[in-house]
């Protein structure tokens, strides 16, 4: 599992490569050792404070910067979080690590400040290919005079090379889950004693907006919750805040505590210079709510995405991508509830039946006649053959969310549509647009599709009102409609 905090941007006249997660050159800068590996093993256990932290031991196979240190094959080291019995741990300004994953690991000394995850040769916190990375870290290491040694940019290619060449799926509908989530439609939250009174207004606006998100999900303060605001230390100084998250075995949540940077300023009115304490909270509360950081870098307007500069407030409003993430976590707001089905009335008790009167004795038989010989019997007609059954008709799926980026799309531009629910049919589902441009229905096929999520890109070539509704094959029956606006 990959889980990154929200992180500062730096100054926009440097390179973009201002990552989700922190500065790629600043990283290269401060690290002491950058290596190209693979996890090989990772020990959890409660340390003596009460915390779970995580012993892991990293395969090098590559070390593409190392200051002070003699080179080796391996790199320890110990990070907050982790899974000890049906205890789950994490932070969401630490990384996590899983045996037998391909990382880029950047260390200052023993501690893990940075850490990309490979999938195949594709880096999934950047969605972008893993030499392009190599490339980035190479040029910033060579303006820093400390170029990668010959031999071991050799073997970093060497070893990308061996890595499955497969590209995986972008985020299908810009967002991503964590795993874990809450088993109920409420969470509580409490402030510790040092919030300043003044945040709290910030910090209820917040969670007052996921709350409007369109599923059963509340957040509700209460004094007595287990789940905190704090402003305090966390694990790096380019860290806004953390989030600690607590899980259990079958990914139910059962606490989060949310710490503040106490070496930032924080203003709840946006000033400049000074960060925004609602816009940083809606996004640990996302966390907190069970979604991770979206890749896709059409995604960077969501609430979601892993960096925010000071002044910064357009994080306080959640986008499409923060919604269709929680729609497929909770159901949606007023899904009815199943009624409870009726106990049977009880059977009435029967009145006792009256004792039987006294049976008269029969009178003797008639002799019977004798019995005539009886006539042959036809053979029966053939029966005709039953008529087919016809095919049954597709269930209707249930559509229960539709988001679009841009929210309101242009005539003649492509915009990406996401539809939420349940009982979609993956293999044959389709999606219907009907409206001026369509006045029979225009079909398209999901480029993403599960059983609650079907994604797709089209165009529309004229403005105006439409409907788009779900259905599973060209003969199912359609989903009650969501409006689309084309401008």
């Amino acid at each position: 599992m990959r889980l990154f905090s929200i992180f500062t941007l730096v100054t926009l006249t440097t390179s973009l490569w201002a990552g989700q997660h922190g500065d790629l050159r600043q990283n290269a800068k401060t690290a002491s050792s950058i290596v190209l590996g693979e996890v090989t093993d990772t020990q959890s256990y409660y340390g003596t404070d009460g915390e779970i932290y995580t012993d892991v031991t990293v395969k090098v196979n590559a070390a593409l910067k190392e200051t002070g240190r003699k080179s080796g094959a391996s790199r320890s080291f110990t990070v907050k979080g982790g899974s000890v019995g049906d205890t789950r741990v994490i932070f969401t300004d630490v990384p996590a690590f899983e045996i037998d994953e391909a990382v880029v690991l950047f260390l200052e000394n023993d501690k893990a400040t940075e850490k990309y995850s490979l999938r195949g040769r594709w880096v999934t916190e950047l969605n972008q290919p893993a030499e392009k990375l190599l490339e980035q870290i190479e040029e910033s290491l060579r303006d820093q005079d400390a170029p990668i040694v010959e031999v071991e940019r050799q073997r970093a290619h060497a070893f990308l090379s061996e890595l499955a060449a497969t590209t995986p799926a972008p985020d299908a509908a810009c967002y991503l889950l964590i795993g874990p989530k809450w088993g109920d439609s409420l969470a509580t939250y409490k402030y510790n004693t040092t919030i300043p009174e003044g945040w709290k207004i910030s910090l209820e606006t917040a969670a007052a907006t996921w709350n409007k998100a369109g599923t059963v999900f509340n957040f509700k303060s209460d004094a007595v919750s287990t789940n905190e605001f704090i402003l305090g230390t966390v694990s790096g100084a380019n860290v806004l805040a953390s989030t600690r998250i607590e899980f259990d075995r079958m990914n139910r949540m059962r606490r989060f505590t949310m710490t503040f940077n106490n070496l930032y300023t924080w203003s709840g009115t946006g000033e400049e210079g000074k960060f925004d304490i609602e816009n940083v909270t809606a996004h640990e509360l996302g966390h907190a709510l069970g979604l991770n950081h979206p890749s896709a870098t059409v995604c960077g307007e969501q609430t979601m995405w892993a960096s925010a500069a000071a002044a910064e407030t357009k994080k306080r409003t959640i986008e499409n991508g923060d919604k269709a993430g929680m729609a497929v976590l909770y159901a949606a707001a007023g899904t009815p509830a199943l009624a409870p089905t009726p106990a049977p009335a009880p059977a009435p008790t029967p009145a006792p039946a009256p004792a039987p009167a006294p049976t008269p004795a029969p009178a003797p038989a008639p002799t019977p006649a004798p019995t005539p010989a009886p006539a042959p019997t036809p053979a029966p007609a053939p029966a005709p053959a039953p008529a087919p059954a016809p095919a049954p008709t597709p269930a209707a799926p249930l559509l229960t969310g539709s988001f679009f980026f841009p929210s309101v799309p242009a005539a003649g531009q492509n915009f990406t549509l996401w539809l939420t629910g349940s009982g979609f049919t993956p293999t044959t589902g389709q999606i219907v647009i009907t409206g001026p441009a369509c006045p029979a229905g225009c079909v398209l096929t999901p480029g993403f599709r599960s059983p609650s999520l079907f994604s797709g890109t089209t165009s529309i070539a004229t403005s105006g009102a439409y409907t788009v509704v779900v259905r599973n094959g060209a003969t199912g029956t359609r989903s009650a409609s969501r409006p689309l606006t084309i401008r």
